[in-house]
């Protein structure tokens, strides 16, 4: 026994030590503002870590009962009280089961352990989405082990034998059928997007996903499926990275194509300070400073054009170009320097 544990300690004590060396790391001043993890706009760190233990129990749920998977839940932790309350006693039960399972039966709390340290990067470093069922399969394969041993060390195997074979049997025929049922979600990606839409109706990702294979070529549907995206965003309080300025964008560039203009400039408004790079906050500025002439505005075009050229972006020249012949059009002459 003595031997067994110390076995068990030493498979353990990298994951330990690095965990001795790095936490505190990861939670410096430093590293708070500086990675993407920890400084993620609409989503708490300790709101994200207490959502796990509710997570962990949706991944029970489909280990056991594999019905209704969806591929993209599109959760996002809760700043309920009460939520968070129940995500604490979670992770205080969690603890204190692995250490009594580990004390019983030292091969199975193992096993549980193991399957916690496996999810743990996931569970304590936020990501944009705290739940991706991938995320459980190896493991899951350490829970169904960590079941077994406990199962053999009980000496339930020997209860009836060919009763256990049966019901082995019965299950792997449901999870066969199960599986076949689930693949055929994946006939399309339209069909598997539907499916996720179905089950989970409150993720934008899915409906902007969903819309650009099905409306593309549709401008009503399209652009009432970008506006949908970004007011369940907004009512969540939280655009997945990047989408804030891409579906805005998007439905900006729409709405311009169609000459609404007061409305496309609203909207690039709202995007320009969600720009990621002086090339997409210098494309912004040219579709605002086209406007602005377009509108007979020669100031303010003047100001916007002067803006987009004065940043570093590739498409500089083409900013040049448009702002010259707002220029001529106005009869201004040519570009200063």
């Amino acid at each position: 026994t003595v031997g067994r544990s110390l076995g068990l300690v030493l498979l353990t004590l990298p994951v330990l030590l690095g965990i001795v060396l790095k936490l505190p790391i990861l939670f410096g001043e430093r590293s708070l503002k500086s990675t993407v993890g920890f400084n993620m706009e609409g989503i708490g760190t300790f709101e994200y870590i207490l959502s796990q233990p509710i997570v962990y129990l949706r991944y029970l749920k489909l280990l056991f009962f594999p019905s209704d998977l969806v591929l993209d839940y599109g959760w996002i932790p809760s700043d309920f009280a009460s939520i968070l309350s129940l995500g604490a006693i979670g992770w205080v039960v969690l603890i204190v089961f692995s250490v009594r399972c580990w004390r019983r039966c030292p091969l199975a709390g193992a096993a549980v352990v193991s399957a916690l340290l496996v999810l743990a990067p996931t569970s304590f470093i936020p990501t944009q989405d705290i739940i991706f069922e991938h995320r459980f399969y190896l493991p899951s394969a350490l829970i169904i082990c960590a079941l077994i041993v406990t199962a053999a060390s009980m000496d339930w195997f020997n209860v009836n034998p060919r009763a256990v074979l049966v019901s082995v049997a019965v299950v792997a025929l449901l999870l066969s059928f199960g599986t076949v049922m689930r693949n055929l979600d994946y006939v399309s990606r339209v069909q598997l997007l539907k499916v996720d839409l179905q089950r989970q109706p409150g993720n934008p990702r899915t409906v902007y996903q969903l819309a650009t294979l099905e409306n593309a070529d549709d401008a009503e549907r399209f652009e009432e499926s970008l506006r949908r995206a970004i007011d369940m965003s907004k009512q969540r309080g939280y655009f997945y990275g990047g989408s804030d300025y891409k579906w805005r964008r998007e439905l900006a560039d729409l709405l311009y194509s169609q000459r609404r203009f007061d409305e496309s400039r609203a909207l690039y408004l709202e995007t320009l300070p969600e720009s990621h790079s002086a090339t997409q906050e210098a494309e912004v500025l040219l579709s605002l400073a086209a406007i602005a002439s377009i509108f007979g505005e020669v100031e303010n075009a003047n100001s916007l054009f002067e803006k987009g050229i004065s940043l570093n972006s590739n498409i500089r020249d083409q900013i040049r170009q448009v702002y010259q012949q707002h220029r001529d059009r106005n009869g201004l002459g040519p570009q200063a320097g």
